[in-house]
């Protein structure tokens, strides 16, 4: 089968065919029952049309059977066949489809069942159902045309935080299957209770979010590995510690648009002088295994702004600690000068004993900084 034939782009019609956690274009999807599929290559969201010749080769597409945990057939199961690097969210037991830059996922029919294309794209297969989950890669499927969804896990946790409101915290929980993650989220009650009613089994990452004025998600704390297991309830402590609290302020003539980082942290792994000037090289220096462990073991607690005014890093653990903050100017266009302000607070120590408590830092002034660069 041969076609050929113009894509033009659309601003409300065009989707992504294909999950993914960014959208810098669009994969054109072409499918026809017992060929193999075609996808054409990334399409930038800034061309107005793309020409493809097609050739779609002859091809099977087993069906593949999903049970569920009692062996019945999962009836209207979603489906989603995830790239490399994909981002998915869920909801309650089906994954999300409220954004439409998200392609839908598939569904299975009344006997559970559905076709499987045999994309070379496609790293995992996420199938959510309310009684059952699985995660399967394209290479198990080969061997067996049938899925066995494993029940729920439970994930129950409570935040503690002495002095300070446990209502309306947000906790991001991320599911990492390979390549490929899944999100979601559970906001805390009036005692600090939170829950997760089905969450998919395995280790995976909790962490404390915020949302920041421009409606950016932002990790305060750290991360907590908690293990799942199907049919069964992980209950988890958060928060408790130090709060280091901290004013910031800004200059005069300081853009209302701009974004605020602080963070109170340990030390960084320091690039060699030599690499300073060399962004291929530095860039090379933190691929670097070792280099990328240092990172990782960095211990790094982001400030969040209060209703007061004033800026706190909430659940700080003993040690030592550096305070730094910074302001920048988001969405800056080609040919506009990047505009940074920074300060650099006091290095604290933060006890063992008492097991809370709150150090307040006092104010950072934040100072312009000239980068002598423009953004390209």
């Amino acid at each position: 089968m041969i076609a050929t034939g113009s894509l033009s782009a659309a601003d409300d019609s065009s989707t992504p065919l294909l999950w993914s956690e960014y959208n810098p274009g669009y994969h054109f999807k072409v499918e026809a029952e017992g060929y193999e599929p075609f996808i054409s290559r990334l399409i930038e969201s800034n061309e107005e049309s793309a020409h493809f010749d097609i050739s779609l080769q002859r091809g099977v597409t087993p069906v593949i059977t999903v049970l569920l945990p009692n062996g019945e057939p999962a009836a209207v199961a979603d489906v989603a066949f995830a790239i490399e690097g994909a981002l998915l969210k869920h909801v309650s037991g089906r994954l999300y489809r409220k954004q439409s830059e998200d392609s839908p996922p598939r569904q299975t029919d009344s006997k559970g069942q559905f076709r499987f294309d045999s994309d070379k794209q496609v790293a995992q297969i996420v199938i959510s159902h309310p009684k059952g989950c699985a995660v399967v890669r394209p290479d198990d499927l080969v061997q067996t045309q049938t899925i066995h969804l494993q029940p729920w896990g439970t994930l129950e946790g409570v935040y503690k935080n002495p002095g300070n409101s446990r209502n309306g915290r947000l906790f991001l929980l991320t599911y990492e299957f390979g390549t490929v993650r899944s999100m979601e989220y559970a906001m805390t009650d009036q005692q600090g209770r939170f829950i997760f009613n089905k969450a998919f089994p395995g280790t995976h990452t909790l962490q404390q979010i915020v949302r920041t004025p421009q409606d950016n998600e932002q990790p305060i704390g750290l991360r907590r590995e908690v293990e799942i297991k199907p049919a069964q309830t992980t209950k988890v402590e958060m928060g408790g510690g130090y709060t280091v609290i901290a004013k910031i302020r800004l200059p005069g003539g300081v853009p209302k648009d701009i974004e605020i980082y602080g963070a109170v942290h340990t030390e960084f792994p320091a690039a060699p002088k030599n690499l300073e000037d060399d962004e291929e090289a530095l860039a090379e220096w933190r691929s670097q295994p070792e280099v990328q462990e240092q990172f990782r073991a960095v211990k790094n607690f982001l400030f969040a702004p209060q209703p007061d005014g004033t800026w706190a890093a909430e659940g700080v653990e003993p040690g030592e600690y550096y305070v730094s903050a910074t302001a920048y100017t988001p969405d800056v266009y080609e040919g506009e000068e990047v505009q940074v302000w920074a300060a650099q607070g006091p290095k604290i120590s933060v006890p063992s004993a008492p097991a809370t408590g709150t150090i307040d830092i006092g104010e950072l002034v934040l100072q312009k900084r000239d980068l002598g660069a423009k953004n390209q």
